[in-house]
């Protein structure tokens, strides 16, 4: 184990981080009161507030300093520290009242960034700022309960320090309880604050630079988040009995609110890197797309410097320019409507999911083959937030069950690590043949698992480093700061320069049609090097840099599926054409030659000459990969279950226990699909729904009532009109034929795709993310043979094992049953409501089948 860092090292580290703090805040004011000459905004007097409180918490470790407190060997309950009572109980005293500010300062800096957020969302996206008022609420209430637990969960207050009253003295239930709870509500805290901006970013026209320039300066909080999760995991795991050292805890402490604030402080200096730059006018137009609607920067003779630039848009209130100013009206509100936006404006791509189950590094690598980037994009938001919640959950259910279990904290985060990931193949073969894998809600659900098994990809890596004899944070670190290198920097190499020499070589191939190098790449052999090539050497490098090879394969799979879709290429029939016309010969198939290209994607090309990475993969990699390292896989995973252990009494109830939690955790996914109304709203819709009945018995009472209707023809017509204008959505005829699956594009081709009928959409996603497959059984085998799930005396299998193999056989087996059960209601009712005619038309998914 590492040695803990000494008193001296962590006040400078602290104070270091606090005076780069207040560099920055003071560089903050002395450009908005100097260069700017404006006052400053709310944000900048949380930024001053936050920087206070963090001062505050770092006078008390000179406070500790000074006590000869702060030492590597003292634990930091202070229960080996041997000193008269009374000291003992002044310095116990100081540590209680130290949480205090410490708290104070981590919402403060998230204060700060929701009050950019606020300005960031403009006013006409309602269910935008719905979510985001949500967790405002939610960082109120999270204070609330981290003070109310450190000022009441022991009291009266003094039992904190009275060790010679007549109180009792607290024990540390108190301690442990608020640090892992109040940890609990930060760290989601900060997952919220890290999704927020994705929700508007991706819908603004920017040129590129500024557009990476923004994404980087909000991607930033993954280092927040990165340093908070290191703190939770060294605090928690890294004990020798009872014993934490006091200046390990410090220092991580420190590190967690310090450089949550200089995170929180940064995207403030962002004029400065834009002093020559340009103030872009930014609306949103008639489909809801924002665009540039200043033409050329206009710049005016007064201005100069950082006179023009404000840190952020400016909406009613606020004098000050932005990306709003002149945007936000009356008919631009009508223009942009939330419904829309959360409809018929994304586009939703047909996404092909053929895999049964991805095995070994060649399983991940078809895996990432099968990616398809246009329908991650447009479902990006709601994909993470169900995967967030799939991984959370299991994970967190895993320590509350840590009694059940005979657990420790590593044994129950390698428990929920394992029932954290997803199975693709066994659900989306069910979901294939229904025909929901191309519809919104099929495209959602596959996004979120492949996203849990990206994470389980890094959880198998972070478990085999956590079977070491000595555990320090950079076991766990290392991992995952690498895979996040390696997910951000092999995307922008390809952008940069995958790209660029792409369109280059075929424009060289292009002009030279004849020549050696266009005959050598139109040959399936060259790709199947050059991907061979390549998935050798990310595997090699992942694995020397600290992460794990099977997300290193699957990020290859990926990179290449994103190189043959989105990547353009020479057209099929004009490569085939010139080369014709030159040697008689096609340098592509027949079948190929003969295909002809959707208008819309014409500067695409589906396929390489030589063979997209799909069809590489099934020619040549599949054959080995079906028959000799599936059975390996499978056959390795089943030696290791003692299948006469697992039915035994305590196994079988605590397994079957575990299996009902680990389902609700991810039946939890769910529920972000399921619309909650304002009872006040149901009341109005419940009383439109009577009325029409109620004057239909009173015709019959009021004579002459039959000739009452005035209505027409004419205005049926014009309000027909009126609602397909409005929602510009065109009306397609439903065909009345009884046939056994409904296509996708007939499921909901209305121009007001109604609501789903009951909870079915929330159900499939739910139910669909319950089957765990083969990535659960790896980590758990992993953790069990580094002896993290502990070893028996006579070498059996440990408990904790065989209920997590339990859970996952369980799971595996309910999830796919129950969703090809609710898809085949979910069928029937669509076959009955095409039948029925008016009023007995229901619309099984509503918005959530459109494809």
């Amino acid at each position: 184990m590492v040695s803990a860092p000494s008193g001296a090292a962590v006040l400078a580290v602290n104070f270091s981080l606090i005076t780069l703090a207040a560099a920055i805040i003071g560089a903050r004011i002395y450009l908005r009161l100097v260069i700017q000459k404006q006052r400053l905004i709310a944000a900048d007097w949380l930024r001053v507030a936050a920087w206070i409180s963090a001062f505050v918490t770092a006078s008390f470790d000179i406070i500790y300093m000074k006590e000869d407190v702060l030492k590597p060997e003292i634990n930091y309950t202070l229960v080996n520290w041997d000193v008269p009572p009374e000291k003992l109980s002044r310095v116990l005293r100081y540590m209680w009242a130290s949480v205090i500010p410490f708290f104070v300062t981590f919402y403060l800096c998230k204060a700060s960034l929701l009050v950019v957020y606020l300005q960031l969302f403009p006013p006409f996206m309602i269910k935008r700022r719905i979510i985001l008022w949500s967790v405002v609420g939610y960082c109120a209430c999270a204070l609330i309960v981290s003070l109310c637990l450190q000022l009441f969960l022991c009291f009266p207050i003094k039992r904190n320090w009275s060790i010679l009253g007549p109180e009792p003295f607290c024990d540390d239930f108190a301690l442990v309880t608020t640090f892992q709870v109040a940890w609990t509500l930060h760290f989601v805290g900060s997952l919220l604050l890290f999704a927020l901006p994705w929700l508007v970013l991706y819908k603004l026209n920017m040129r590129k630079r500024v557009k990476i320039g923004v994404y980087c300066v909000f991607l930033l909080g993954i280092i927040d988040i990165a340093f908070s999760l290191t703190r939770f995991l060294t605090i928690q795991l890294t004990n020798v009995g009872d014993f934490r050292s006091i200046t390990t805890v410090e220092l991580w402490s420190g590190l967690d609110v310090f450089i949550g604030l200089i995170i929180a402080c940064l995207p403030a200096l962002r004029p400065y890197l834009r002093r020559k730059g340009s103030k872009y006018d930014y609306n949103y137009n008639t489909s809801g797309r924002p665009n540039n609607s200043s033409g050329a920067p206009v710049r005016r003779a007064a201005q100069s410097g950082f006179e023009e630039i404000d840190e952020t848009p400016s909406l009613e209130g606020d004098p000050g320019p932005g990306p709003w100013t002149g945007s936000h009206s009356p008919e631009l509100a009508a223009g942009w409507s939330d419904k829309k936006s959360n409809r018929s404006d994304i586009e939703l791509v047909s996404l092909d999911v053929t895999a049964k189950d991805r095995t070994m590094g060649g399983q991940d690598n078809r895996g990432g083959l099968s990616t398809s980037f246009r329908s991650l994009k447009a479902n990006l938001g709601l994909s993470s937030i169900v995967a967030s919640t799939g991984i959370v959950l299991p994970i967190g259910l895993s320590f509350a069950v840590m009694p059940m279990l005979n657990a420790t904290p590593l044994q129950s985060f390698a428990a929920g690590a394992a029932l954290c990931s997803t199975s693709l193949g066994t659900t989306f073969t069910i979901l294939g043949t229904s025909g929901l894998s191309a519809t919104r809600l099929g495209v959602v659900l596959t996004s979120a698992a492949m996203m849990d098994d990206v994470i389980g990809l890094i959880m198998v890596q972070v478990i085999s480093n956590l079977g070491g004899d000595a555990f320090d944070a950079i076991t766990v670190v290392r991992p995952v700061v690498v895979s996040l290198g390696f997910a951000i920097i092999i995307p922008v190499l390809g952008r940069f320069i995958v790209l660029p020499l792409t369109v280059r070589l075929n424009a060289f191939r292009k002009a030279n049609p004849t020549s050696r190098i266009s005959k050598i790449f139109g040959m399936s052999q060259t790709a199947f090097v050059i991907h061979t090539a390549y998935l050798l050497g990310i595997v090699i490098g992942a694995t020397f840099a600290g992460t794990s090879s099977l997300l290193a394969a699957y990020i290859a799979g990926a990179t290449i599926s994103w190189w043959d879709s989105d990547v353009p290429h020479l057209e099929a029939r004009e490569t085939d054409t010139n080369a014709t016309e030159a040697t008689g010969e096609s340098v592509i198939t027949e079948e190929l030659a003969t295909q002809e290209p959707a208008p819309e994607s014409r500067v695409l090309t589906k396929v390489m000459e030589g063979g997209s990475g799909a069809e590489i993969f099934h020619h040549y990699y599949e054959p080995a990969l079906q028959h000799i390292l599936k059975p390996f896989f499978f056959a390795s995973i089943g030696f290791s279950v003692p299948i006469t252990k697992l039915f035994t009494g305590p196994i079988v109830w605590r397994g079957v226990i575990y299996t009902i939690l680990m389902i609700f955790a991810k039946l939890a996914c769910g529920l972000w699909l399921m619309s909650f109304e304002n009872p006040f709203r149901a009341l109005v819709q419940l009383s439109h729904k009577l009325s029409p009945k109620l004057k239909k018995s009173s015709k019959g009472l009021v004579p002459g009532a039959q000739c009452a209707d005035n209505s027409s023809p004419r205005d049926g017509a014009s309000a027909a009109q009126e609602g397909e204008g409005r929602d510009a959505v065109p009306l397609e005829p439903v065909a009345d034929t009884d046939t056994s699956q409904a296509s996708p594009q007939m499921r909901n081709s209305t121009p007001k795709p109604q609501k789903a009928l009951s909870l079915y959409p929330a159900c499939i996603v739910g139910i669909g993310m319950v089957a765990r497959g083969e990535i659960g059984y790896l980590i758990s085998a992993l953790a069990e043979s580094k002896g993290i799930f502990g070893a028996t005396a006579d070498g059996q299998s440990s408990e904790i094992f065989l209920i997590v193999t339990w859970a996952i056989t369980l799971c595996t087996i309910i999830g796919p049953i129950s969703v090809g059960l609710i898809v085949s209601r979910v069928r029937k009712l669509e076959n009955e409501s095409r039948k029925a005619k008016g009023e007995g038309r229901k619309n099984v998914l509503g918005a959530w089948g459109v494809s």
